[in-house]
């Protein structure tokens, strides 16, 4: 996928420099890493922001690898984002594909979306377990819709 997504290959060399820099015991390379990422996030932007576009499994993977990167690495980019902001982004783009049930019915047939459900719902349920502030769309909404599901026996 990230051969074919510019955003996600950018994405994915800005974490391999950040990861890579711990071992070595040097500083992320904060200004090759804006470097990559500078054209990420109006590109996420304007996916979200264009209701006749759809969000594609490479926008939703950008979205979840920008939080991941910045829980791991929180001055990756050279300066502070909280890692909810680009989580709840990934929310948007959820809510854009038809909400968590219609994620979690799309990703049965498919590998690539039902990885990414799973990354995703990690991602948020745990965040809203770790007391991070919740909003009225966060993942409560998605805590209290798994609940439902496993209370319900849904698989």
């Amino acid at each position: 996928m990230a051969v074919q997504a510019d955003d996600l290959l950018n994405l994915l060399l800005a974490y391999s420099a950040s990861h890579r820099a711990r071992p070595l015991r040097q500083p992320e390379p904060a200004t090759r890493i804006a470097l990559w990422v500078q054209d990420i996030f109006p590109n996420l932007r304007r996916a979200l922001g264009d209701p006749s576009q759809i969000i594609s499994n490479a926008n939703l993977a950008t979205a979840i690898m920008l939080a991941s990167l910045e829980i791991i690495s929180p001055n990756a980019f050279g300066v502070a984002v909280p890692w909810q902001k680009h989580l709840d982004t990934a929310r948007q783009m959820v809510a854009a594909r038809g909400g968590p049930q219609k994620m979690q019915t799309a990703s049965r047939g498919d590998k690539v979306s039902s990885f990414l459900w799973s990354w995703f719902a990690y991602l948020d349920i745990l965040g809203s377990l770790s007391g991070g502030k919740a909003n009225s769309s966060s993942s409560v909404s998605l805590f209290s819709w798994a609940r439902a599901e496993v209370s319900s026996g849904v698989p």
